[in-house]
């Protein structure tokens, strides 16, 4: 079906009249409308549940209800089935920090309709991100380099493992998914590919998208980068009719023939590129940079666009629905009642709205009653994300393209064709990034129901940056880092957003992926500990909120802060262990105690196992050390000789019990000579220590104040010198 416009003709500015220009004030249906479930959930923490509502509709017959889990392929069997008269579902078999998808399809008399919700009670936090490759286009790459390492570091305090190639300007295509593929073998996190710039365009196919005879060619197709391992050839398809020289498409000339994706897609793309621009009276890099200064402010959450959408489909095409795209994701987001129908260009030039969508009779610079590419270099849009549809335009390489004049306008950021195909948006109301969404709607074939046009089609294509979420949050401030006694102390300003305290991530500087070590943290002082000597540690700090909109909640994270401290205490260790052994030349008690070096005392002494130390038989055992920050560490050691003995015995002095609880007693085995008796703590300090004589040959000290852990008594009796280790219960 082609689009219904007139009046364009390559190469020519031309005024454009098009027909039925609004069609949806004429109608009395508004068939995009009527082809959304338009759905949202209320959602009940105490007896766990989910509450799917929709608005009514006087012609439904039917609804079924689907629920699966997110990466579920299929959707399994049917949840239930109600009638047409129903405008609500409650699904009590849910748990709470579960993410569930669910499909509602309405059957009617006159069009069937579909909604897709993606819902939770307190769905956990996105806390880390995969690796993203930053593909800059040579040309720009120094003017932008302070705005691309403002992006890089962004990326990289959200989570992100931030990789970044540069292009040359006369790479062909096949060089640059070379790089890409090599990039993807050196870092298999390699996810999402962020295009900066005018980096070379692939084309592909031999298809009109959007209906028109002479449209029929090549279209831009950034898919085939993120396609990793699909077979694209350029052996079959000749065609030279096309109206716009880049649409021809001949045999060995470099663009593809598939038309559609040969082999789902692997990686998100999202393309930012202001190149032949000229109705803007900026250049390329005062675009771009514009571009990166409001994805900074909106990421950081210094622009908060108002929670609602705005949709216009002046096609109001009853078998397609063009607009269903906008209309299913903001009910999703915002639910039915913040959701307008209404003029695209005047509502966000008066308003904000987080997510706007508008479809008009299209040509490559505009769409009809929508707006304009030229209006678009003037106005100032108040929105982030918006969706673009209508002829011609969706051939985004076009001189003063349309859809990518948006990301030129106001606060946009974002900007995709959606119609042909539907894009799937539920995901985003639960955290995901753009970009996820993106591949999905790339990739769908039957597993959520739109109009079958343009489904798989290489040009499907996201305009802006694809790591972009719905709901960034004020990060932390003035993030600082100390080594304190043994630990770690990190001290931090607090965020406004943060009503559900902090999450605290670490990693070693060698490492690529921060570890969570505390989640829902409330303060703002955080003691670390257990950590190793000579290793560079870096801190993450988000702040934490639990998000609540349409679709139910969930724990959204903000940007980290990020600083590192290098460990200077040594670690806790077992230097070495003391055992009865007839090969060590003295004879002492059994396991008798160990030497232990960092660390923090006291220390606590176990056998793995929690076996008694009096009475382990000939073997191989396992100390281990607590100290008093919880720090473990262990080491084997080895019983040669079975005994019961409790003694610690040098020929002329023994002490006993071995452990010791409340006192220990001293027997100098000679004449009674004993002087400067001394105690040896845990961590080496030595004190005087009063022995009482309790008889001629015996002398008891007393040690029950002493904490539990490994001693040494220190003296002499006459000329002979001793010291014996003992264990303190």
């Amino acid at each position: 079906m082609q689009f219904i416009t007139r009046g364009f003709k390559f190469g020519l500015w031309v005024i454009v009249v098009v027909a039925s220009l609004r069609n949806n004030e004429m109608s009395a249906q508004n068939w995009s409308l009527k082809g959304s479930v338009m759905a949202s959930v209320e959602i009940n923490e105490t007896k766990p549940s989910i509450l799917l509502k929709w608005s009514p509709e006087t012609t439904a017959t039917k609804y079924t209800i689907y629920r699966k889990l997110k990466d579920a392929k299929a959707w399994g069997s049917l949840k239930a089935t109600l009638a047409g008269t129903e405008v609500s579902y409650l699904d009590t078999t849910v748990q709470i920090g579960q993410t569930y998808e669910y499909r509602i399809t309405r059957a009617a008399s006159d069009i069937p309709a579909n909604g897709y919700l993606y819902a939770a009670i307190k769905g956990p936090a996105i806390e880390s991100k995969n690796a993203v490759l930053l593909l800059i286009d040579s040309r720009i790459q120094d003017s932008l380099i302070t705005s691309i390492n403002r992006l890089k570091n962004d990326l990289y305090n959200e989570g992100w493992d931030v990789m970044q190639a540069v292009v040359d300007k006369n790479a062909t295509v096949p060089q640059v998914k070379d790089l890409i593929l090599n990039q993807k073998a050196l870092n298999p996190k390699l996810k999402t590919l962020f295009i900066i710039g005018h980096v070379i365009v692939p084309y592909a196919g031999n298809d009109a998208y959007d209906g028109h005879p002479d449209h029929i060619g090549a279209w831009p197709a950034d898919s085939y980068y993120a396609d990793l391992d699909g077979t694209w050839t350029d052996d079959s398809v000749d065609n030279t009719d096309a109206g716009r020289k880049e649409n021809k498409n001949s045999i060995g000339d470099g663009k593809f023939d598939q038309a559609y994706i040969p082999s789902d897609l692997e990686l998100e793309v999202g393309r930012v590129d202001f190149f032949n621009m000229p109705a803007f009276s900026k250049n390329e890099i005062q675009l771009l940079r514009q571009y990166f200064d409001k994805d900074h402010k909106f990421r950081t959450g210094q622009i908060k666009a108002r929670r609602r959408g705005v949709v216009l489909d002046n096609f109001n095409f009853q078998n397609e629905g063009f607009a269903q795209s906008g209309y299913r994701a903001c009910s999703a987001f915002f639910g039915p009642d913040s959701t307008s129908t209404a003029d695209y260009r005047t509502s966000l030039l008066n308003g904000s709205y987080l997510w706007s969508y508008g479809a008009g009779g299209g040509w490559y610079e505009g769409a009809g009653g929508i707006s304009t590419t030229q209006n678009m270099a003037v106005d100032s849009l108040q929105g982030i994300f918006t969706f673009l549809f209508g002829s011609y335009f969706g051939d985004w390489d076009s001189p003063n393209n349309f859809m990518r004049s948006a990301l030129g306008s106001g606060t946009i950021l974002t900007c995709a064709w959606a119609g042909r195909p539907g894009w799937q948006m539920q995901h985003m109301a639960m955290g995901e990034h753009i970009g996820f969404s993106s591949l999905l709607s790339q990739n769908n074939n039957t597993l959520y129901i739109n109009s079958p046009n343009g489904r798989r089609g290489v040009h499907a294509a996201l305009m802006g940056d694809p790591t972009l979420v719905m709901y960034p949050m004020l990060p932390v401030s003035n993030l600082t880092i100390k080594e304190v006694a043994g630990l770690v102390e990190l001290n931090w300003g607090a965020s406004t957003d943060a009503s559900e305290g902090y999450l605290i991530q670490r990693k070693k500087s060698n490492e690529s992926t921060f570890q969570t070590i505390a989640r829902n943290f409330n303060g703002l002082t955080y003691l670390d500990k257990c950590l190793n000597k000579d290793t560079t540690y870096e801190y993450r700090i988000c702040a934490t909120k639990l998000e609540k909109n349409a679709s139910g909640s969930f724990y959204n994270v903000s940007a980290g802060l990020i600083s590192s401290i290098k460990i200077t205490r040594p670690d806790l260790a077992i230097d070495s262990i003391m055992t009865k052994d007839e090969n060590a030349g003295f004879n002492q008690g059994k396991f008798l105690g160990a030497q232990v070096s960092g660390g923090t005392a006291p220390f606590t002494y176990t056998i793995k196992g929690n076996l008694d130390p009096n009475k382990l038989s000939a073997g191989t055992y396992t100390l281990i050390v607590e100290d008093a920050n919880g720090c473990k560490t262990e080491k084997e050691f080895i019983i040669r000789l079975n005994t019961s003995n409790h003694e610690i015995n040098i020929d002329h002095v023994n002490i006993y019990p071995q452990p010791a609880d409340d006192f220990l007693y001293i027997n100098p085995k000679s004449k009674w000579e004993l002087n400067e008796v001394r105690l040896i703590n845990p961590i080496g300090t030595e004190s005087n220590v009063k022995v009482e004589r309790t008889s001629q040959n015996l002398g008891r000290i007393f040690v029950q104040n002493l904490k539990p852990g490994w001693y040494m008594i220190k003296g002499s009796n006459g000329n002979k010198h001793f010291e014996i280790p003992f264990i303190k219960l």
